[in-house]
């Protein structure tokens, strides 16, 4: 996926891989240009890409993350309505990204830092020293993981509100905009 938006938006993939455990070696066999490799089990594959643009960046980045909030709707729709069919098309639709998702909010979360050390102080050399360069690898994997922790709440928050109102309109209920507000922000606070 992040490598095939990466390509609509006008950037180059140098190298792709897909873990043998995710089925890479199919995908390699199928797909020109794929590699595969035995890789960390939750890790699903990886892309180098040469973006074009910081658009083009951020939609690679995203674009798995559209499947979130389809999986969980799917899945609670599939649990609500009794069908193994939709509750087994959202938990795919999951799981398809599950093996990525700790690498892509520590990229993110690294980029960020990098990103700040590089604005603040251009020609810093923290790569060159491990008393720098370990508190900037852990520092992007916590800023990963808080950014992680903030979609699911967010997509959770979206997911219940979309339920809420569709339910309410089935119903009849037509709640008011603040009344919608003041669900959605409650079920935030919940968690």
């Amino acid at each position: 996926m992040h490598a095939g938006m990466n390509t609509l938006t006008g950037g180059t993939n140098k190298e792709i891989v897909i873990n043998r455990l995710y089925g890479g070696d199919l995908a390699a066999k199928l797909i020109p240009g794929v590699k595969s490799d035995w890789l960390f089990p939750l890790l699903g594959g990886y892309v180098k890409p040469e973006h074009v643009s910081e658009l083009g960046k951020i939609a690679t980045l995203a674009t798995p993350y559209l499947l979130t909030p389809l999986g969980f709707y799917c899945i609670m729709k599939g649990a609500e309505k009794k069908s193994l069919p939709l509750t087994f098309l959202g938990t795919g639709a999951l799981a398809g990204h599950l093996g990525g998702t700790v690498g892509d909010f520590f990229t993110l979360g690294r980029a960020l830092v990098i990103d700040g050390i590089n604005y603040i102080s251009p020609e810093s050399t923290y790569e060159n020293s491990p008393w720098l360069y370990a508190p900037v690898i852990a520092g992007g994997f916590y800023i990963g993981l808080k950014a992680m922790c903030f979609t699911y709440r967010l997509s959770k928050g979206l997911i219940n509100s979309v339920l809420d109102y569709s339910h309410n309109v089935a119903t009849g209920k037509k709640p008011s905009l603040l009344e919608r507000a003041k669900t959605s922000l409650e079920s935030y606070l919940k968690k």
